[in-house]
């Protein structure tokens, strides 16, 4: 290495470990920021004359290209926020006839900062070239509103600067909607709630990328990038102000921090980094609250407060925003005597807005006025009211207000909407003084995507939108009499969370208190806490239960009460499930809750099923008994009889019939399976005919098989035939492949399943960690693990659940556990509840009975238990890779 190159690799070590240090001691985040691209751009300097120097060895040539060509930083060099391992982006800007001399100058700079430590993305353009560029892509566009001279002609930058803004101003409204899509883009791909339990602190709503949306469409619209310029100029008002400078010094030392520890790029917040930071940081508990959700809420305070100024510094550029003018006046309305309702939005007049603003009782009401009338509230409005509203620390609830609040809650329209704008200014924590501790609360879990606070507002969202569903929950929504009840019931269905205690039961307390506050009938307030109290238990049942059981739906009936109690339990069960993730509500999860819903109904009717369904299910039955063999007639009415109706939804009946002959004529030692895609892209039904005993090791085997190919278990029945025959049937999900199923796929399953049975040896079927697999989403500990064995849920078996951290292997191990027990399995689900995977099986004995011995079901739960500890001992019996 050259000497300037080993001088320029030490400075560079040096200045790093200085600013990591300074960090350390509590510097600021734009203080190290700035540092840091001192720092850079002395270094890269420093390398363009050495670059010169080299390419050029006579000084007047030296001077001649420096004076054709400008070293410009861009992005987050150019506004001088860039963290320890940020992207160093430049553009070599050159005028025409020095083309090689400038490519050889950029490949020798790029070399020698690469050969220190500093990775370039470095472009060279002509003035033209960079002009056109820049609206072909958005990313280009934004950089070189912040482009930044290094070194080289200043004449030039200016000269181009002028060119490009005049450019820009030329399309103004275009170069917005540009910026504005392409950052929508980025969120969609990072994020688009601010709440995220895991967020990109760059990219995902909230983060620093809103406040370089500010910057850059400050340019866009007044040439300029500054936040203090955009202040002085009155473009950004004095309250956002405030709140992107404080935004970007959090926001800008978490980035430090994050990227000094990892010693790479690295801008995910996940959970162990919240945990380690908080500590690092010295976050203080408070009641109840835990130093890492103390931290949390900091982020997010900072995150939301950058989201709505970012937000509404783009509506004002953008000119979006409703004014009220003579138009409006002229053809709008007076409703009562402080409000006006225009054909577009709903709005305080003039001369009332200072005693609205002030008046929760009076927001209430423009409130459900916009709810009703389906218009949004004016911006200024709307502005006005948050600025006051964001000052009161407490608020008084009169009647009317009450009044209002529930009108509000009772019409889906935009409630969502308007539910998030007062929680967007604390008013909804006054309202509903138990929404104050969900605020920005994490959820410990791995399938919760967002805050306590977030999901509940998506699952208002979720609810709302099944009044346009065509679905049977669209359908159930629509019929729910009392709405303002459910969606008071969505709000608080979480509330519970966070402290000591099973968060249901905390709930319906905290249910009980706000339908007292809001003056609730007793009738009101129990159908309110009854839904807090039980939101799980729907998807309990759909997920862990054998839902064609009728003692199952006969007691959820009596538990539930009423039809219209359980269409408000459906509907809050399917819009929770929707607000945990986004993708988490999928099909095969919507019909088990579907199936739970009608099965519930129909007893309700005093039926079995809607009569309709019942003579289509009928008429499939009697297919399949006239489309079989005569000799084969009545084993198949006696298999169908047995064969549970979700194995037939989907079936054509000729393609069942020839399934199930098939299986009637097996002869020992064959077997026969069949596959199929189900309606949700990715799920598998894999069904498989063989002749057994009652208890077999196949299931275990089975399992260990569809691990090992990537497959997830969702659900299993096994249901015993005429003629000893046995009829597998099993839900899986593709870990692997998305979207259709190849012949391939199908081919593949097929096979490992026939073969593993045909040649029951552990070696062939035990799952084996394979390169690329997904691991755990949270560490695993058996002393996480839990056994509990339900004598009273199904009347002839048995139902073991078993709950743990996930393991690609859990339901594998435990399944073999129960086979070397000695015990049937007739039935076995596996789901997610909350922060858990639970398996749930339906076992008996050798002989088809139910276990009652108390000794032999301790057995059962200390064996299983002894079964997940050595999973985590070391993944016993696992082969190797």
């Amino acid at each position: 290495m050259r000497p300037y190159l080993a001088e320029a690799k030490q400075r560079l070590l040096q200045g790093y470990q200085q600013l990591k240090r300074q960090h350390e001691l509590g510097a600021g985040g734009r203080e190290i920021s700035q540092a840091m691209s001192t720092l850079w751009d002395g270094l890269i300097c420093d390398n363009f004359r050495e670059a010169l120097t080299e390419v050029l060895p006579d000084p007047a040539g030296q001077g001649r290209l420096a004076r054709s060509c400008s070293l410009l930083a861009l992005g987050g060099l150019g506004r001088q926020d860039v963290a320890p391992h940020s992207d160093v982006d430049l553009m070599l800007l050159y005028i025409p006839g020095v083309e090689a001399e400038i490519e050889q100058v950029a490949s020798r700079l790029v070399q020698d900062c690469y050969d220190i430590g500093l990775k370039l993305a470095l472009a060279t353009r002509t003035l033209r070239d960079a002009t056109t560029l820049a609206f072909t892509d958005a990313t280009i566009l934004t950089s070189l509103t912040e482009m930044r001279l290094l070194a080289g002609s200043s004449s030039l930058l200016e000269k181009f600067r002028e060119r490009f803004l005049r450019a820009v101003r030329k399309k103004t409204h275009w170069s917005l909607d540009f910026v504005e899509k392409a950052r929508k883009h980025e969120q969609a791909q990072f994020g688009e709630s601010v709440y995220l339990l895991s967020p990109n602190i760059k990219r995902s709503r909230g983060g620093l990328r809103e406040i370089h949306t500010v910057r850059w469409m400050g340019f866009i619209r007044f040439g300029e990038t500054s936040l203090n310029r955009l202040h002085e100029i009155k473009a950004l008002s004095r309250f956002d102000f405030k709140n992107l400078v404080e935004a970007r010094e959090f926001l800008l030392r978490l980035r430090n921090e994050l990227h000094f520890h990892n010693g790479r790029a690295v801008d995910l917040l996940d959970r162990g980094e919240q945990l380690r930071i908080a500590e690092a940081w010295h976050y203080p508990a408070g009641l109840e609250i835990l130093p890492v959700q103390e931290f949390m809420r900091q982020y997010f305070r900072h995150s939301t407060a950058a989201r709505y100024s970012s937000f509404q510094f783009i509506n004002d550029v953008r000119g979006q925003f409703e004014h009220r003018s003579f138009f409006d006046t002229w053809v709008g309305r007076r409703e009562e005597e402080h409000f006006l309702v225009t054909p577009r939005c709903v709005a305080v007049v003039k001369e009332s807005l200072d005693l609205v603003k002030n008046d929760i009782e009076q927001v209430l009401r423009l409130m459900e006025i916009s709810n009703r009338s389906k218009r949004f509230i004016e911006q200024n409005t709307w502005r006005t009211i948050r600025k006051a509203m964001l000052k009161q620390t407490q608020l008084v609830l009169s009647a009317d207000a009450k009044k209002y609040f529930m009108r509000i809650l009772d019409n889906p329209n935009r409630l969502a909407n308007l539910l998030r704008r007062l929680h967007e200014m604390n008013v909804l924590e006054k309202i509903i003084p138990a929404f104050r501790h969900a605020r920005w609360l994490l959820q410990f879990n791995q399938y919760h995507k967002y805050t306590v606070d977030e999901h509940t507002l998506i699952a208002v969202e979720k609810i709302a939108d099944f009044q346009d569903d065509t679905t049977p929950v669209g359908q159930a929504y629509r019929e729910v009499q009392r709405k303002d009840l459910l969606h008071l019931a969505v709000l608080l269905h979480d509330v519970g969370k966070g402290y000591t205690g099973d968060h249901s039961e905390v709930g319906a307390e905290l249910a009980e208190q706000t339908a007292d506050r809001l003056g609730l009938s007793s009738a009101d307030t129990e159908t309110v806490t009854f839904l807090v109290r039980q939101h799980l238990l729907m998807s309990t049942l759909a997920f862990r239960r054998d839902i064609t059981d009728p003692q199952v739906i006969q007691q959820f009936a009596l538990e539930v009460g009423t039809p219209n109690t359980l269409r408000m339990l459906f509907t809050l069960t399917c819009a929770d499930m929707a607000a945990v993730a986004p993708g988490g509500f999928n099909e095969w999860r919507r019909s088990l809750v579907t199936e739970l819903y009608f099965r519930t109904d129909s007893w309700f009717a005093d039926q079995n099923q809607p009569q309709q369904k019942l003579e289509r299910m009928e008429q499939f039955r009697s297919s399949l008994i006239n489309l079989a063999p005569d000799d084969l007639q009545s084993w198949m009415a006696t298999s169908v009889g047995r064969i549970a109706r979700e194995n037939l939804r989907g079936q054509t009946p000729e393609n069942l019939a020839k399934n199930l002959v098939e299986v009637a004529r097996l002869e020992p030692g064959q077997v026969a399976v069949h596959t199929r895609q189900l309606n949700d892209a990715g799920l598998i039904e894999v069904t498989l005919g063989k002749q057994q005993q009652r208890v077999s090791g196949a299931f275990y085997r089975l399992i260990g098989t569809f691990v090992r190919l990537g497959l997830g278990i969702l659900a299993a029945r096994i249901e015993l035939l005429p003629n000893q025959l046995a009829w597998y049937s099993f839900v899986l999900n593709d870990r692997d492949f998305t979207g259709p199923v190849a012949e391939s796929r199908f081919q593949q399953i097929r096979d490992s399943a026939a073969q593993v049975v045909q040649q029951p040896v552990d070696e062939l079927v035990r799952p084996r960690k394979v390169w690329g697999a997904k691991e755990p989403a949270t560490e695993f500990s058996w002393q996480h693990a839990k056994v509990i064995l339900d004598n009273e849920t199904a009347e002839h078996a048995n139902v073991v659940d078993v709950f743990s951290d996930d393991h690609p292997l859990l339901i594998y191990t435990v399944a073999k556990a129960l086979y070397q027990l000695n015990l049937d399995i007739r039935f076995a689900k596996i789901a997610a509840h909350l922060d858990q995977v639970v398996v749930v099986f339906y076992v008996t004995d050798a002989a088809g009975v139910k276990i009652d011995d108390p000794l032999r079901l301790d057995e059962i739960k200390r064996t299983l238990l002894e079964s997940i500890r050595l999973l985590d001992a070391g993944d016993p019996g696992v082969s190797p890779s």
